[in-house]
């Protein structure tokens, strides 16, 4: 992002970099993370992954604040595993009818779990996108007062790997393309002897 003016500072880079620093060390180095519930751990993860999915918006939005930029709105389409987590987070956020459900189960993709399968409501990915990727959605009204629910959180290495490749593609994106640059460093660089 500084280009050819060395002796500059960015900030982009650094707080993300300050940020996955804090994911990988508090997160991956911490055991007590373990000894919690499934619910706990995939949801306090599923947030600290979307920090990451928020600050990437807040370029996005930057770079293209009114959002009719074709090529901006592309790469941001494209990022499917950041639309996954952002979805988890709206559900944890706004849980719309789920606060209505008898005693959720909590399990993971590709788990067994005890709640019969043929007459349990599933919320995954699938069900999400259907009641909860905008406020025109049909809402989840069939939770209410449900006493067989199953929440099945997505994998998390699978969801960690794909966050790595969007972020990748995101980078990249902004890091190769001169305009974006060129708009992005107005707001993130400032020479070395501003910075402390």
């Amino acid at each position: 992002m500084v280009g050819d003016e060395r002796l500059y500072d960015n900030c982009l880079g650094e707080n993300f970099n300050q940020l996955l620093h804090t994911i990988h060390d508090d997160w991956f180095g911490n055991s007590a993370w373990k000894e919690t519930s499934i619910e706990f751990y995939n949801t306090t993860y599923i947030f600290w992954l979307y920090l990451v999915v928020a600050r990437v918006n807040e370029v996005f939005d930057t770079i293209d604040p009114k959002g009719t930029n074709q090529l901006v709105q592309k790469k941001r389409r494209s990022l499917s595993t950041f639309h996954e987590i952002n979805l988890w987070a709206i559900f944890s956020k706004h849980p719309k009818e789920f606060i209505y459900a008898h005693w959720p189960e909590a399990s993971c993709e590709g788990r067994t779990h005890s709640r019969t399968r043929s007459t349990a409501i599933r919320i995954n990915t699938a069900y999400l996108k259907a009641h909860y990727s905008s406020e025109s959605d049909k809402r989840p009204i069939e939770l209410k007062n449900h006493t067989n629910v199953v929440v099945e959180y997505p994998k998390l290495t699978r969801l960690t790997e794909g966050l790595v490749k969007d972020f990748l593609a995101f980078r990249d994106f902004i890091c190769k393309n001169e305009m974006v640059i060129d708009e992005l460093k107005k707001d993130t660089n400032v020479p070395f002897e501003n910075v402390r």
